[in-house]
């Protein structure tokens, strides 16, 4: 573990809770903090926008049922935006079972997103993408909130006898 100090937990202006904690909660202001953060936004902006960037009647969707209503193309963009949503999280080291999950979460869009009609209406329903980011928010979280304890447990030291 690292001897750094802890910084003073301030943290960055977020407003986008539609999707867990806001990421601004989830790290504090050290550089492995702000890559994360920096990171979790880009993926974030990219699941908004294959799954919640347009509203219809209350009804939120993204480009994922949009591109969905051109077969087979359609649903292979979207199914490459998953893909790299998940390879930014393999590169993170999230443990297997978190990327069973979101593998099956990808199959489960691409193979249901290409049956005609149905498939768009997975696509509106199922969001993939937005299942996948906030799993790997809460998994980040639950690192962060370990490195914490870890941290804090190392600075008391032993207990003096």
């Amino acid at each position: 573990m690292s001897k750094m100090p802890m910084p003073s937990g301030e943290k960055v202006a977020d407003h986008d809770r539609t999707n867990g904690p806001a990421i601004a909660e989830l790290f504090d202001d050290t550089p492995k903090g702000r890559e994360r953060r920096e990171l979790l936004r880009r993926l974030e902006q990219v699941e908004k926008l294959f799954d919640r960037n347009f509203s219809v009647l209350g009804i939120r969707f993204g480009w994922d049922a949009v591109l969905g209503l051109v077969p087979v193309a359609g649903d292979t963009v979207a199914a490459g935006a998953a893909g790299w949503i998940y390879w930014k999280a393999q590169k993170l080291g999230v443990p297997g079972h978190i990327k069973r999950k979101m593998i099956s979460n990808i199959a489960f869009d691409y193979i249901f997103g290409a049956i005609p009609v149905l498939g768009t209406v997975v696509d509106v329903a199922f969001k993939a993408n937005t299942r996948n980011v906030r799993m790997l928010k809460e998994h980040l979280l639950e690192e962060e909130e370990r490195d914490r304890a870890a941290w804090h447990a190392e600075r008391k030291g032993p207990p003096a006898a």
